[in-house]
């Protein structure tokens, strides 16, 4: 009696089992995505702080990728996050945040992302070799930078197109659906054509 009865109570669903571990790879995997951005950020600022006499090299002339470096690492989250606190307290009429006001860290990040194509493609194969000897960490984060910055680019164009398509669909929809709720009401000229009841019953009689 007790082996079947402690059978059917061992058994539980296997849903919950899977949601569970599904769960706990999420958690993982941004556990391991927060450390490294975090990791990146301490490793980018010190090595802003340490290579700051990469500004005055002779190559900084025609690529600056110190100062670029530092407008992407601590100038663009600086200004997102000033953006966020004035959204927070300048509201529209309805209480919603101000949309144009969102788009200013990306346009920032747009910039910095064409400044930094650039500035990479302008380098001198000299100046390349000067970085990558002398301040290796300093060409590491330009490069990182530049990668993130196009990334950030594309994934903006992206999401540009998407909500213009959302917005054209929308647009038309609600061209092609004006008047068409009028089609099924019917028409004053057809009630006086058709005979009413009081005439039928008096040529019935």
């Amino acid at each position: 009696m007790r082996g079947p009865a402690f059978a059917q109570g061992g058994q539980g669903n296997p849903m919950e089992g899977m949601g569970a571990g599904v769960l706990m790879c999420v958690m993982c995997c941004l556990c391991i995505f927060v450390s490294i951005v975090v990791a990146y950020f301490v490793w980018a600022i010190i090595t802003i702080f340490d290579t700051a006499d990469a500004y005055a090299v002779p190559c900084a002339e025609d690529s600056n990728i110190w100062v670029f470096s530092m407008a992407f690492v601590l100038i663009a989250p600086m200004i997102a996050c000033c953006v966020s606190i004035m959204q927070a307290f300048t509201k529209n009429v309805d209480g919603s945040p101000n949309m144009v006001m969102g788009f200013i860290p990306s346009c920032v990040t747009l910039v910095l992302a064409v400044w930094g194509v650039l500035l990479w493609a302008n380098m001198t194969g000299d100046c390349h070799h000067f970085y990558e000897a002398t301040y290796p960490n300093l060409l590491l984060l330009f490069k990182i930078s530049v990668i993130f910055g196009v990334i950030s680019f594309v994934g903006f164009i992206c999401v540009m197109c998407v909500l213009g398509t959302v917005l054209v669909a929308g647009l038309s929809q609600m061209n092609s659906g004006t008047g068409a709720g009028y089609n099924d009401i019917p028409n004053s000229s057809d009630d006086s054509s058709t005979p009413s009841k009081a005439e039928q019953t008096e040529d019935y009689v």
